[in-house]
């Protein structure tokens, strides 16, 4: 299922998490890839998309999501990571879940080193950790 406007306005559910953060829930829909998320403007301070299709961490809108200090990725099937995209429009990020996934080598986590505030990423199960 693609991620478009209409997904995020009848599918998505919007919370205050456990940390006190505010978060848009996108969970277990099915996602391919990345897309559309400039809808959700500057407004949260997590976004949750466990459980999805997401092959590769990319494609976030230009238009940098500032606000943006936590991303819940577990549970996809991701491969690689684009360190450039990442770099200009998560600037605030902290927070990185991508448990679960598929990263085998690292030189796509070294991309990682692009987000400049990341103080938290969790790698477990993905076959670059064991």
């Amino acid at each position: 299922m693609r991620l478009s406007a209409s997904l995020i306005a009848t599918q998505a559910e919007e919370l205050t998490n456990t940390v006190g953060e505010r978060c848009i829930l996108l969970r277990q829909l099915n996602i391919p890839y990345i897309e559309n998320l400039a809808v959700l403007g500057n407004k949260y301070d997590a976004v949750d998309l466990t459980g999805n299709h997401i092959t590769k961490l990319a494609n976030f809108p230009r238009k940098s999501m500032e606000r943006l200090q936590s991303l819940y990725v577990a549970d996809n099937a991701i491969e690689a990571v684009d360190g450039k995209n990442l770099s200009k429009t998560l600037i605030n990020l902290k927070n990185l879940d991508l448990s679960g996934n598929k990263i085998g080598i690292l030189s796509e986590v070294s991309k990682l080193n692009a987000l400049r505030k990341l103080e938290v990423l969790s790698l477990l199960g993905n076959s670059v950790s064991r």
